[in-house]
C-alpha cells in the first residue's frame, strides 16, 4: 500500500497557494474580509491593535469577476451547434452518422444529469480557466451493477448516458501529460467532511484517485484515509488503504483539461494589479476612519499664579485636572479649563489620502490597458477615453480576444463529445458551430448608418452587396437571436431583394438621393414643344400704345 507522504506529493507547477488567491480576488465579498490577511501584511511601524483595525476596514472591488464575468458572457451570448460532420454518411469519408433523438441532444440539454445543459456547463469551466488560466472538467456514465451486452442494453438502462461533473483546480495536485496534451495519468486530491448524524460531531477523510491508461482504456484507483478529527492528518509514513477501482471503455482518462495560452489567461495577469488596489484601497479606507475622528488637544498653563500677579483658579490650582479634562470629555462631550488652558482639535491634512487615490486610479487605468491590449500610457488613454478612436479601439481588441476565446472553446468541446463518442464505441467526427460572432455594437453608429441606408442601399449596382449588407445590418440589431431566427431573416431578405427590380436598370442617384438624367436627356426635357428653351420666356410687348392724358 502506498504511504501518504507519496499519495499527496504535488506536481512542480502546481501552486495552491496562487490557485486560492486567484479564487479570493474573484469572489469578494465576505470571502475577501474573511481572508484579509492573506493580502494585508502587517507594516513594520503598524501595532497590533491598528492592524486589527485595518483588517476590519478591507475595501475590495471585484475588478476582476466584473472582467472575467463579461468576456465569458460575451463569448456565449449565441447559441452552439453540436452535430456530426455534413460529410458523415459519405461511406468514403472518416466518420459515421449520430442517430436523431440520441442520448447525445439529451447530453446537450442536461450535461450534469441535474437539469444544467451542456452550454452552462462550458461557461462555468471557461470561466475558471480565465481566472486560474485552467480548468479540469470530468465525464463519466452512471455506475451500474452489471456491464451491458450491448449498447442497445446501455441506452435502456440509461448507462450509456454521459455526463459531465466539476473538478475544482485545487483537486489536480500531480500529473504527466502527452505530446497531445492529453493525460498520460491524473491524481487528484480531496477533503470531504463526514458526518453521519447531527449528534456526532464531524470528521474528515482524504481521497486520491488516481487515473491511468492501461491496455489502451483508462483504469482508476481510490485511496482513503480512515476517519480523522478535524484538524488532524495522517503521518507522513502511514499506508493508505485501496478502497475501490475500477476499468472503464474510455479510450483516454475522462478528466480533460481546458488550457489557455498565457497571454490570454486574465486572472493571472490582472491578478498582481487587483491585489496592489486592494491594499492601498484599504490603506486609504482605514485612514480616512482614523482621520474623520479629530483629536482634541489641550494645552495646560501653569498651576499657580505667577509672583504679584491675579489668584489662580480652583480649575488652574487642580494638578491632576488633565485626568478630569479627559474623563469630563469622555462622560460629558466637554471639559472645563482654566484661564491659561488651550484645546486645538487637530485634524488630518490629507495629503498622503490624495497621493494614494491618485495610485489607485493609475493602477484601475492599468487593469484596463493590461486587458485590452493598449499601447497609450494610462495618463493618454485617460484623456482619449472619452473620443471615438479609443472606444473603437476597445471594441476591436475586444473582439480579437472573443475570436482567440471561441476557437480553444470549440476544439475543447470537441475534445468533449470525441472523448464520449469513442467510449461509446462510436466513431464520430463532430463540427461545432457558433462562438463566432462577436461583433460588438455601436448604438450611436448603426443609428447613423441607418440613415443613409435607404442611399447606400439604392445606389448598390449588386444585389448580393444588397442581400448581404442588408443582412448584416439587421441582425446587428438582434442580441442572442437564435440560429433558426436570423436563418429566417436572411431568407426573407433574399427573397425581398430578389422582387425589386434590378438596381443595374435602374437611374443612378446623386449625393441626395435623386435620380441622376443624363446631360442629353436633360437638354431635351428643357425645352418645350417647339424647341425652345423652358423658363427663359420673355414676356410679349403690349400693343396697347399708352395715352398721355393732358
Amino acid at each position: 500500500m502506498p504511504i501518504y507522504k507519496t499519495l499527496k506529493s504535488e506536481n512542480s507547477h502546481y501552486d495552491h497557494n496562487l490557485l486560492d488567491r486567484l479564487e479570493l480576488l474573484y469572489k469578494g465579498g465576505y470571502h475577501m474580509q474573511r481572508n484579509a490577511s492573506v493580502f494585508l501584511k502587517q507594516l513594520a511601524a503598524e501595532s497590533d491593535v491598528s492592524y486589527d483595525d485595518r483588517l476590519c476596514s478591507v475595501a475590495y472591488l471585484p475588478y476582476m469577476s466584473d472582467i472575467i464575468d463579461y468576456y465569458a458572457s460575451m463569448l456565449f451570448a449565441g447559441e452552439i451547434s453540436i452535430d456530426d460532420a455534413a460529410d458523415a454518411e459519405d461511406d468514403s469519408t472518416i466518420g459515421e452518422a449520430s442517430e436523431e433523438d440520441s442520448v447525445y441532444e439529451l447530453f446537450q440539454n442536461a450535461a450534469d444529469l441535474k437539469g444544467q445543459s451542456f452550454e452552462d456547463a462550458m461557461r462555468h469551466t471557461f470561466t475558471d480557466s480565465l481566472m486560474y488560466g485552467h480548468a479540469y472538467v470530468g465525464i463519466d456514465f452512471p455506475k451500474v451493477d452489471e456491464l451491458p451486452v450491448n449498447l442497445l442494453e446501455e441506452e435502456i438502462n440509461q448507462s450509456a448516458r454521459p455526463y459531465l461533473y466539476d473538478i475544482d483546480a485545487e483537486c489536480v495536485i500531480d500529473w504527466s501529460l502527452n505530446e497531445s496534451g492529453r493525460f498520460d495519468w491524473v491524481k487528484l486530491k480531496s477533503d470531504n467532511i463526514v458526518q453521519p448524524s447531527p449528534l456526532v460531531a464531524p470528521k474528515h477523510q482524504i481521497e486520491f484517485k488516481i487515473w491511468t491508461m492501461d491496455g489502451g482504456v483508462a483504469k482508476w484507483e481510490l485511496y482513503q484515509t480512515k476517519l480523522l478529527d478535524i484538524g488532524k492528518y495522517p503521518a507522513p509514513n502511514d499506508e493508505i488503504a485501496l478502497a475501490d477501482s475500477g476499468t472503464t471503455t474510455f479510450r483516454e482518462i475522462p478528466v480533460l483539461k481546458l488550457c489557455l495560452p498565457p497571454g490570454l489567461a486574465i486572472g493571472v495577469k490582472i491578478g498582481p494589479i487587483c491585489e496592489d488596489i486592494f491594499q492601498r484601497s484599504s490603506i486609504l479606507v482605514n485612514g480616512e476612519n482614523k482621520s474623520i475622528q479629530a483629536m482634541r488637544i489641550v494645552f495646560l498653563g501653569d498651576e499657580g499664579a505667577p509672583p504679584g500677579g491675579a489668584p489662580a483658579s480652583m480649575v488652574s490650582e487642580n494638578p491632576y485636572r488633565h485626568l478630569q479634562v479627559s474623563q469630563d470629555w469622555e462622560s460629558k462631550g466637554f471639559g472645563v479649563l482654566g484661564k491659561d488652558d488651550d484645546m486645538r482639535v487637530v485634524e488630518a491634512e490629507g495629503k498622503a489620502f490624495t497621493v494614494v487615490e491618485q495610485q489607485i486610479d493609475k493602477l484601475i487605468e492599468k487593469l484596463k490597458e493590461v486587458v485590452h491590449q493598449m499601447a497609450n500610457s494610462s495618463s493618454k488613454a485617460k484623456a482619449k477615453a472619452a473620443s471615438a478612436v479609443s472606444k473603437q479601439e476597445d471594441r476591436h481588441a475586444t473582439e480579437m480576444l472573443l475570436t482567440a476565446y471561441g476557437s480553444i472553446m470549440r476544439d475543447f468541446i470537441k475534445q468533449i463529445m470525441s472523448c464520449i463518442s469513442s467510449a461509446r464505441g462510436e466513431s464520430i467526427v463532430w463540427a461545432v458551430d457558433g462562438l463566432d460572432n462577436f461583433t460588438i455594437i455601436d448604438r450611436t453608429q448603426l443609428m447613423l448608418e441607418a440613415t443613409a441606408f435607404p442611399l447606400v442601399a439604392a445606389q448598390s449596382k449588386s444585389k448580393t452587396f444588397t442581400k448581404l449588407y442588408t443582412g448584416k445590418f439587421y441582425t446587428a440589431m438582434l442580441d442572442g437571436a437564435s440560429h433558426e431566427d436570423l436563418a429566417t431573416i436572411r431568407e426573407e431578405i433574399e427573397e425581398t431583394v430578389d422582387a425589386m427590380p434590378d438596381p443595374k436598370e435602374a437611374d443612378p442617384l446623386d449625393v441626395n438621393g435623386m435620380p441622376i438624367v443624363p446631360q442629353e436627356d436633360q437638354l431635351i426635357a428643357n425645352k418645350d414643344s417647339l424647341g425652345r428653351p423652358k423658363g427663359n420666356k420673355k414676356k410679349p410687348k403690349s400693343i396697347t400704345k399708352k395715352v398721355n392724358k393732358k
